[in-house]
Formats: C-alpha cells, structure tokens, sequence
C-alpha cells in the first residue's frame, strides 16, 4: 500500500500489462502511499485489494496462476511485525501471470553489532555530509539512512558516499565540498 508499491504495479501498466492489481495490508482509507497516488493508480485501471494478506504464491504445472489471499483486520504494526487477524472465509485467489513484491523493509544492521552509531536503533547514524558512520569505513545512505524517501534522493545519496568513499581509499579527508550550481542572475523579463 505504500508508494513504491504504487510505483511498481503503474510501471506494469506502461509496460504493457493488460491488467494490473495490487493487495495490500492495510485498508484503502490506511494505505500510506499518497491520496493522489493512489487515485492516480486507479484512473490508470489498477484494481486495488485492501486489507489482504498473502498465504500462497498459486501455480499449475510448473506456471504461476495467481497469489491466494485472506482478508484481514489490520492493526499496524508492532515492533516491525504486521498486527492482525484473518477474516474466516474469505479466502480468494487474485489470478496473475506475473507477481511483483513491494513491500516495505528497513535495513539489517545487526551485522555491524554496536559498532555503528544508531538512530531509534533502526538507522545507522551518519555525517549528512560524507555519509560516514561511527565505523571507519563504512558508509552508509538511502532509505537506509532516511527511511522510505524519494528515489532522486537515494540516488543522490550514492553519488555522495560514492565521492567519500573514494577520499576515503585515496586516504584523503573526507570533508569536501559539495558542487553547487553556478549562481545565476535573472533580469525580470527573463522570470
């Protein structure tokens, strides 16, 4: 229900799919993508079924056929881990050739221990300008710092620890600055 999600099943629609629908978890009024988003999606023919779990990815003789879903009462969620409870009888099969996952995801840290600086203990803590951690040599940006953003952001992001951790390679300081546009006047007849 979020805006990757919505993302994915209107790429489907401009790729060609000849029908696109998409479950989600949460009800229509809860989906965390955008309103517009959303009403955008639909005025694009994509079906959407809220409030709906998966329980099984379906096929026929080696071929996906579709994904059986179950109804729920979604609550949210607690501590990472969807809160809800199943509807009796209202199990249904949502027919498909293709089946495309955007669900939401935070980062796995773990691996690092306490090494790295933390932010809720969810996010490794970062300079916002070399994207350094706590941790010498390890870099880190994105949705991995930031949480569910824009992709422009993530992208620049990379391009931004790409830089560091080249500096931090050629054993160079990291601070640097950040190339900015050259400043340019305007003449009120040209706004």
């Amino acid at each position: 229900g979020g805006n990757v999600a919505i993302d994915a099943a209107m790429s489907a629609v401009r790729l060609g799919a000849s029908w696109v629908g998409m479950s989600c978890l949460e009800s229509r009024a809860t989906m965390p993508s955008h309103d517009w988003e959303v009403r955008d999606a639909e005025q694009e023919g994509i079906l959407i079924y809220p409030s709906r779990t998966f329980k099984e990815v379906t096929s026929q003789d080696g071929q996906l056929t579709g994904v059986r879903t179950v109804q729920v009462d979604f609550r949210g969620f607690n501590e990472g881990r969807p809160d809800f409870d199943e509807l009796p009888g209202t199990e249904a099969v949502i027919l498909a050739d293709v089946v495309v996952f955007a669900i939401g995801q935070r980062p796995d840290i773990t691996c690092l221990g306490d090494q790295v600086e933390t932010v809720a203990r969810r996010f490794p803590k970062v300079d916002p300008q070399t994207l350094a951690t706590s941790l010498p040599g390890v870099f880190a940006g994105g949705d991995a710092v930031t949480g569910t953003s824009f992709i422009v952001n993530a992208i620049a992001a990379g391009h931004q620890a790409a830089r560091s951790i080249e500096r931090y390679l050629q054993g160079l300081e990291l601070a640097f600055e950040s190339p900015r546009p050259p400043a340019v006047r305007l003449e009120p007849d040209e706004v």
